[in-house]
């Protein structure tokens, strides 16, 4: 009963809600200031504009089949934090980036930054500017427009750690036993090394990275439990009616 009854309010009740605060709030139209993860940018060759309706159409094609403009290579100048050529467009979360300021230490940068096929290839460099949200930075933002005020992106914060949290535990303990089941006892250490680490790994990797595999891996996870499924049909409406017997 449990194990039906949480999946029925995590992911129908509220990703549902949540989905409905983003959408009513719009802040998923509109862009702040935040820091950009270099998985998410993109430099394009040219000065393109999200007000222009010919260049929107460019960018849709871009962003939808990769078509369009072309990615810019190069080196250029960065003058107090600010790149020095307007010809260039950088592309954030699927979105025209503005506002742009290069730092580095703290500080504003000063010097040359080097750009290869559209990805930035200069290290100890931030980035900053505005740009569309994605994730836990636009729920948050979607919060702060309801009732809560600026109390809302807490709420974010705290429901995050609290599910991360039990889901980890939750995750670990599956594993775990699957481990025990399928190779035995003396391997569930080396399940537990590779877990811890992998969460290590996310924690410092950019989050579209992480998102982008937890894409990729879901659908590919559904596979072998199908074919449990299918292989084990006749043990599980056994058990089933074994349980209905039970219960009568």
């Amino acid at each position: 009963m449990v194990s039906i009854l949480e999946p029925f309010i995590d992911t129908i009740i509220i990703c549902t809600i949540t989905g409905l605060v983003i959408l009513s709030s719009g802040v998923w139209t509109e862009k702040f200031e935040n820091k950009f993860e270099e998985s998410a940018m993109c430099y394009l060759d040219g000065n393109y504009s999200d007000q222009n309706q010919q260049d929107i159409a460019i960018l849709q094609d871009y962003i939808l089949s990769c078509s369009g403009p072309e990615t810019f290579t190069g080196r250029e100048e960065i003058v107090d934090g600010v790149m020095q050529n307007n010809s260039i467009t950088l592309m954030h979360n699927r979105s025209v980036a503005e506002q742009i300021l290069y730092k580095q230490d703290g500080q504003l940068f000063n010097g040359f930054i080097v750009v290869d096929n559209g990805k930035l290839n200069t290290e100890n460099l931030n980035v900053e500017g505005n740009s569309l949200l994605i994730g836990a930075d636009l729920t948050g933002k979607a919060f702060t427009r309801s009732i809560f005020g600026e109390y809302g992106q807490y709420i974010v914060a705290i429901g995050l750690l609290l599910f991360a949290f039990s889901t980890a535990i939750a995750w670990s303990y599956y594993g775990d036993r699957a481990t025990v089941h399928l190779f035995g006892e003396g391997w569930v250490l080396y399940y537990r090394i590779i877990y811890v680490g992998a969460f290590f790994t996310a924690a410092i990797i950019d989050t579209k990275i992480v998102w982008d595999i937890a894409t990729v891996i879901g659908p590919i996870a559904t596979v072998p439990n199908l074919l449990a499924i299918l292989f084990l049909r006749k043990e599980i409406k056994k058990l089933d009616a074994e349980y209905v017997v039970v219960k009568n």
